[in-house]
């Protein structure tokens, strides 16, 4: 979350404080325990495991992946599965 404060002097040599409107950080990139995969931590129910991965391990509702230049345009996922999840799925 970010909260900018401005302070400004004005004609009268007095300041004016200005508080901007505070704003959650969609788009931090966090990598996932599992996978090694970075994602948007917003997109994903747990802590450090991407949405792939939560759905797979914990039956989390997955991202609706849609791929563009490698990775998942709406939660970053980039495809990578660890040896256990393969094994999960049976690839």
């Amino acid at each position: 979350m970010h909260v900018s404060l401005v302070i400004t002097p004005n004609d009268d040599g007095l300041c004016t404080f200005t508080i901007f409107r505070m704003t959650m950080d969609k788009n931090k990139i966090a990598i996932c325990d599992e996978c090694r995969s970075e994602y948007y931590s917003t997109t994903s129910k747990m802590n450090n495991l991407c949405p792939e991965c939560s759905h797979i391990l914990y039956g989390y509702q997955n991202c609706e992946h849609q791929f563009k230049n490698d990775r998942c345009e709406k939660c970053y996922w980039n495809g990578s599965s660890s040896e256990f999840l393969k094994s999960l799925k049976g690839d």
